[in-house]
């Protein structure tokens, strides 16, 4: 043994370092060491010195300011290793949120912000085609009362001391509810003004009419009128049951206004209006294929058509939203008297959908692959739409060519577009399904890039011929979905593989693997517990 005057022997660097797999710790000190050890002095009567008391670096420290108590405190907390100092808190930089507001859900924020967004929208939006008295005094009265409910339900949970949930309930559903029984008033008025002139020639319009403001109240009102997770209520059964109830309810009146119009439509044509006929019906095929994809999924629950489906909903409410400043050609006037009325219910639908609810009863999913599977079913509505489309072109060349307004040019045009919006939908598809990874990928988003400038230049042409606004027939939905695909397929990153590497043929597979179970599943009547399995 070496003399104990040098130090014990494991402190010495030819034994720390003789082994590296045997640490110093490992091993016990002798009776010397333990001795050598007790006969240091002691220090721990010494007292350090005073180190300056520092500011944190994001703070201002006036150079006058003598009084240490004066200058803020800082954490001198050590780190386990007993000489890095540990990292201050960062002060905030945004007003502090009150306790009972931080238990509020973002997803029951979206769902308020969208709601107000629509009721507001609706005071600066028509309403109806014609003044009907003291009854627009009702809508309007009954809007405010709406919108200003929803931040009244803020205000009264964010208070130091919060009022009691069910005062907070009730606030919601005595905003909401007038508005509600107002707009679906409305409807069945136009309804009963409508059945008397079903028939007849209306060159100076319905009776009454429902605008763009009737949807979006409906859709407000349906938002907002649902109870939040931070007013006490927990979706159970019974709230899960009535969401799906409303649901069929909702598709049942949607299907009753396709009825109506089916009737009005042939006793036109009957009454010697066949080019008008032919126009309305062309227009109602579109409008039907765009609701019963979104009330089908919303009733069947599978979970990729009802992201998508509720995604195509929210677009078209936000489209309503802005229909002052796009003029859209769905979100026109309508009534039962002239044409489909649509529009409200399928918005209404779509409120429902996203309710709590609702949204509890899917199985939902957002992996990487599920992109893959988003734009696979964005190339199947974009062909069924645009399918659906061509059909109704092609009636619109025959009611050109029998009215003789010389637009005939035009449509055919237009039928060419549509066939070319087809094509490259199926196509789209048959990549992401057949394809390798790589060229499933690189040929998809191409043929999104070629939908996009198919759907610009018809738009460009149908803007320039008859100031048409974009739509499904006029290319505005082919503009959508060939950004649609090309963000799907291009911005997620693909799924890592063992060695942490992506792996976008891993990522088309279990996309591929997943789409078959869903198809099979969906064949035999059990779309909603395909995702389950998947």
């Amino acid at each position: 043994m070496k003399d104990s005057q040098q130090g014990p022997e494991w402190e010495t660097e030819e034994e720390i370092f003789a082994d590296p797999h045997v640490r110093h710790t490992e091993k016990l000190p002798t009776r010397d060491e333990i001795a050598q050890y007790a006969l240091r002095p002691d220090t721990s009567a010494q007292e350090p010195p005073a180190l300056p008391k520092a500011a944190p670096a994001n703070v201002f420290v006036d150079p006058d300011v003598e009084d240490e108590a004066e200058l803020p405190d800082i954490d001198r907390q050590r780190a386990r290793s007993g000489d890095t100092p540990s990292v201050p808190a960062p002060l905030p930089r945004f007003a502090v949120i009150p306790a009972p507001l931080k238990v509020i859900s973002r997803w029951d924020i979206a769902r308020d912000a969208l709601a107000f967004a629509c009721l507001f929208s609706v005071l600066i939006s028509s309403y109806t085609w014609r003044e009907v008295g003291y009854r627009e005094i009702a809508v309007l009265i009954t809007t405010v009362l709406a919108l200003l409910s929803i931040p009244a339900c803020y205000l009264a949970h964010g208070k130091m001391r919060p009022v009691p949930l069910r005062i907070a309930r009730t606030i919601r559903y005595v905003g909401q509810l007038p508005l509600l029984v107002v707009t679906l008033g409305y409807i069945g008025y136009d309804l009963f003004r409508s059945l008397p002139v079903l028939f007849s020639p209306l060159p100076a319009g319905p009776p009454v009419g429902l605008s763009v403001g009737v949807a979006l109240a409906l859709a407000g009102t349906l938002l907002a009128l649902e109870t939040r997770g931070n007013e006490g209520m927990v979706p159970g059964e019974r709230q899960k049951s009535l969401a799906r109830a409303t649901i069929l309810v909702l598709t049942g009146l949607f299907t009753a206004s396709l009825g109506v119009f089916l009737v009005m439509a042939v006793g036109r044509a009957v009454q010697g209006e066949p080019e008008y006929a032919l126009a309305v019906f062309a227009h109602a095929l579109v409008a039907l294929a765009i609701a019963g994809v979104i009330c089908v999924s919303a009733i069947n629950r599978q979970p990729s058509w009802f992201v998508f489906s509720a995604a195509a909903g929210g677009l078209l409410l936000l489209g309503a939203v802005a229909d002052n400043s796009l003029r859209l050609a769905y979100a026109a006037p309508s009534s039962y008297a002239i044409n489909l009325v649509w529009l409200p219910w399928v918005c209404a639908v779509f409120a429902v959908m996203v309710s709590r609810s609702y949204v509890r009863t899917v199985k939902l999913t957002f992996g990487k692959s599920d992109w893959v599977l988003y734009a696979l079913r964005t190339a199947e509505y974009s062909l069924l739409l645009h399918a659906v489309g061509f059909v109704a072109a092609l009636i619109l060349l025959v009611r050109s060519f029998l009215a003789g307004d010389g637009y005939t040019g035009l449509w055919i045009f237009t039928l060419l577009f549509l066939a070319l919006a087809v094509y490259l939908s199926r196509y789209a598809h048959t990549a992401m399904l057949t394809f390798d990874a790589d060229r499933a990928r690189s040929h998809a988003v191409g043929a999104g890039v070629a939908l996009f400038s198919a759907g610009f230049v018809s738009v460009i042409v149908h803007t320039v011929a008859t100031q048409a606004a974009a739509g499904v027939i006029t290319g505005g939905l082919a503009l959508l979905v060939g950004i649609a695909i090309g963000l799907m397929l291009t911005v997620p990153v693909p799924i890592l593989d063992e060695h942490g590497a992506p792996d976008l043929e891993l990522m088309f597979a279990d996309a591929r693997r997943r789409w078959v179970l869903v198809v099979r599943d969906c064949g035999k009547g059990d779309c909603a517990e395909a995702q389950e399995e998947a």
